[in-house]
């Protein structure tokens, strides 16, 4: 993990380093192409750099084959822009302001490469938009990235509305999140928080929706799970939702589980004001509560 890190702090630091070129706000005139083709792009100029905006229209679909980095993305409705990493380097697009994500962006890792949407800086943004993060690359979540790199002051926040997020992608940023987790198939791993706690833990607020039917969800080193000041979801039919490693005591969380299916499995102490409504498995299902020793998981209590 920490040479994951390594490579993405590597790769924004080269980033930052800003042109004062005049803005321009690009759009992608391809069906299907690259990034880094010039040809690509509408206005004549492109392909577009740090201090423009680049659109991906509906019905169009972008690659980002190399290190890219914008001042922001919009991808409308209809559109994508792919984050491909090659089998022996990792890919990046770094974004310096807010952007908006109404249709989908792909994180592609390959192996142990990730494919990375990088916030640079660090100032609060905001994802809007309605649509989709995907990580596209199955297994643990270090192949594909969403990271907010080199800021781990909790000022350093990033703002997701209305987003889903789902396949395989790994979290490490603080959040305000109303959006959708899901995770529905068995291959996938969605990571909110570092897996090391030699950095800073992080925090989530907002009522955000977790979804699991397949696959994993999981919170580690995440200070209070969740501080969530929202009214989050938590529905849980398959796979398995894991709080591990807390760095910083009790991981306190609101909102009610719902669980009809799968393995909650409490690896560090666990405290929410939400209920748990307890409904069993499915005929031949499982539907597990598992709490390690020494670890304490309490449901309709007072956290603080």
């Amino acid at each position: 993990m920490r040479t994951t890190i390594t490579i993405i702090i590597a790769i924004l630091a080269i980033a930052l380093g800003v042109s004062d070129a005049a803005a321009t706000d690009y759009t992608f005139n391809a069906t299907s192409g690259t990034w880094g083709t010039a040809a690509n792009w509408d206005p004549a100029g492109g392909p577009p750099g740090v201090n423009d905006t680049a659109t991906i229209p509906d019905g169009k679909t972008c690659l980002v084959e190399a290190d890219r980095s914008v001042d922001s993305i919009d991808i409308e409705s209809g559109g994508t822009l792919r984050v491909i990493s090659a089998s022996g380097d990792a890919r990046s697009l770094a974004i310096f302001d807010d952007s908006t994500i109404d249709g989908t962006l792909k994180l592609e890792g390959v192996s142990s490469k990730p494919a990375s949407l990088l916030i640079a800086g660090t100032a609060a943004r905001r994802l809007d938009g309605t649509g989709t993060i995907e990580g596209v690359t199955p297994g643990i979540g270090l192949g594909t990235v969403l990271y907010q790199a080199l800021c781990d002051d909790a000022s350093c926040k990033l703002t997701i509305p209305d987003l889903t997020i789902t396949g395989t992608v790994s979290i490490w940023t603080n959040l305000d999140f109303n959006g959708t987790v899901l995770v529905d198939d068995a291959d996938d791993t969605i990571q909110i928080g570092h897996s090391s706690c030699a950095t800073a833990s992080i925090s989530v607020s907002g009522g955000p929706s977790y979804e699991v039917e397949a696959g994993n969800l999981v919170f580690e080193c995440v200070e209070s799970i969740i501080t969530l000041n929202g009214e989050p979801s938590w529905t849980m039919s398959g796979g398995e939702i894991t709080v591990t490693d807390d760095c910083s005591g009790c991981a306190e969380a609101v909102g009610d589980f719902v669980i009809t299916g799968g393995v909650l499995d409490v690896d560090a102490d666990l405290c929410t004001g939400g209920t748990l409504d307890y409904r069993g498995p499915a005929a031949g299902g499982v539907a597990t509560i598992d709490v390690a020793s020494g670890v304490s998981a309490t449901f309709a209590g007072s956290c603080g």
